[in-house]
């Protein structure tokens, strides 16, 4: 199975998950899957649809929430669709991509912008899963400003 890598307690990031890992996953626990790969990223490459019947199958609920670039992993509307798929979901949540970076940058704007933990706290876990987000610290303190307005 493809390696699992623990963000917090309940959110964890892999890289590309086929639709014959789905019963694994289930198995091991987790029962959300998002999937941040746009179809089509490599030849060969199970489609979001097959993925997501696979999941579902096994009990998972499944989102396919596409970033393709640098420039979309900071999105409004994928930072608002992932925090729904969260709020949403039971845990914990498996994120992939075909890394697991994106998916590790999309759950820090997440975080950030959710006020879930400091810009500090979200670099940490990302740093521990391998993922360096200091190219969106600006971005990241931002989404976690607004957090603030909207909490106080």
């Amino acid at each position: 199975m493809t390696r699992i890598v623990p963000i917090t307690p309940d959110f964890a990031v892999a890289g590309a998950l086929t639709p014959q890992e789905m019963e694994a996953i289930a198995a091991a626990g987790f029962r959300t899957v998002i999937n941040n790969r746009p179809d089509g990223e490599e030849f060969g490459q199970a489609t979001a649809e097959a993925c997501g019947e696979a999941a579902r199958r096994f009990g998972l609920l499944y989102y396919h929430l596409p970033a393709a670039g640098r420039d979309e992993l900071m999105s409004e509307a994928l930072v608002k669709a992932t925090l729904a798929a969260i709020a949403a979901s039971p845990g914990p949540i498996l994120a992939h991509c075909r890394s697991g970076y994106r998916s590790t940058v999309i759950w820090a704007a997440a975080a950030a912008q959710a006020g879930a933990c400091s810009v500090a706290e979200v670099a940490a876990r990302a740093a521990a899963a391998g993922v360096d987000v200091a190219p969106f610290a600006g971005e990241l303190e931002r989404l976690a400003a607004l957090a603030s307005q909207s909490q106080g």
